[in-house]
């Protein structure tokens, strides 16, 4: 859905393109409950209503009888609505307090009891602001289930805050993974685990996922991009889905860059070098030259002795035309 927050300001360090992180997440959230594809079913951004509402994430338990047994998802009853936050985003009490009211929405809308849905608020910052509101001014108890987990209710609405970076990697490979702050052990951790996916599914929901966070973390993804142990899951993913040819691509174009760059380097010193050899013949002195032209003493001096003296002309002065004096009468 549209986010309304006031996203917080980028460092210089940070990627400067706009990353797609909800795609992403929909992936990791089908990467992580994948054991439990069979009675899980996906819609991503559902429309609330009849206006352009949505929620992230609609994931409806298809067989009410089976336990969903990770942390993330333990919470789970018919109908789970989840709202994400990327990384450049955060969890206002404004924002909280929306996605309350479409818990409501859902359940006019689809006409669904409120004792057969569940809240889920996925987010990188910690959300310090949300958690205040819950435990001061709505009265309510939250508690902390597992690392990264804060779980409270509101009106008999099971309702869950997710720090995802805080999640438990040996559960939540993916999701906690989805941040700009990863580093190669997180990377390794996902392409390990991929052995228990099929090939649709690395090419397809993985390729999206790693497209974010390689976007997201350019360093480390090429740093694991050349480790030769993962050279067969990168011909499986990295090349089907277009990550490699996009390295590529950008060291490409890294490289025009530098050698126009270069090229505009040589180009300016091969003229200044030319003006100080003109002045040179000129006679003028060496601190103006250094002046006009930017060239340091050293320069001139080894252009001085590699330039031959020029013989000083003086211009031509024209001669005075005398008058004849006039003829008296």
């Amino acid at each position: 859905m549209p986010n309304e927050s006031k996203p917080r300001a980028a460092s210089d360090s940070e990627p400067r393109e706009r990353i797609a992180w909800h795609p992403a997440f929909v992936s990791a959230m089908k990467a992580d409950l994948y054991k439990y594809r069979g009675v899980l079913e996906y819609e991503p951004e559902f429309q609330l209503n009849f206006e352009p509402l949505r929620i992230d994430l609609l994931i409806i338990k298809k067989a009410a009888g089976v336990v969903i047994d990770t942390g993330i998802a333990r919470i789970f009853r018919g109908h789970n609505l989840f709202e994400y936050k990327s990384p450049d985003d955060y969890l206002s009490v404004d924002d909280f307090k929306k996605t309350l009211a479409y818990v409501l929405l859902y359940s006019i809308h689809e006409r669904v009891p409120l004792s057969d849905v569940t809240l889920s608020i996925v987010v990188t910052a910690h959300p310090r602001a949300a958690l205040a509101f819950i435990q001061d001014e709505a009265a309510q108890t939250v508690t902390k289930t597992t690392p990264g987990v804060h779980e409270t209710t509101f009106l008999n609405v099971p309702v869950q805050i997710i720090q995802s970076k805080l999640l438990d990697a040996g559960e939540n490979q993916f999701l906690s993974a989805l941040r700009k702050d990863n580093d190669v052990d997180s990377f390794r951790a996902a392409i390990d685990s991929s052995d228990r996916f099929d090939t649709e599914v690395l090419s397809t929901m993985l390729a999206v996922y790693l497209d974010v966070i390689s976007s997201a973390n350019p360093a480390v993804y090429k740093e694991v991009f050349r480790m030769t142990q993962y050279s067969n899951f990168w011909e499986r993913v990295a090349y089907d889905s277009g990550l490699a040819d996009r390295l590529m691509q950008e060291g490409r174009q890294k490289g025009r860059q530098e050698g126009l760059q270069e090229g505009l380097q040589k180009g300016l010193q091969k003229g200044c070098i030319e003006t100080a050899k003109n002045l040179i013949a000129l006679g003028a002195s060496i601190d103006y030259i250094a002046k006009a032209t930017g060239l340091s003493i050293e320069q001139l001096a080894q252009l001085l002795a590699q330039t031959p003296a020029q013989p000083t002309v003086l211009p031509t002065m024209p001669k005075k035309r005398t008058r004849k004096p006039k003829a008296e009468k």
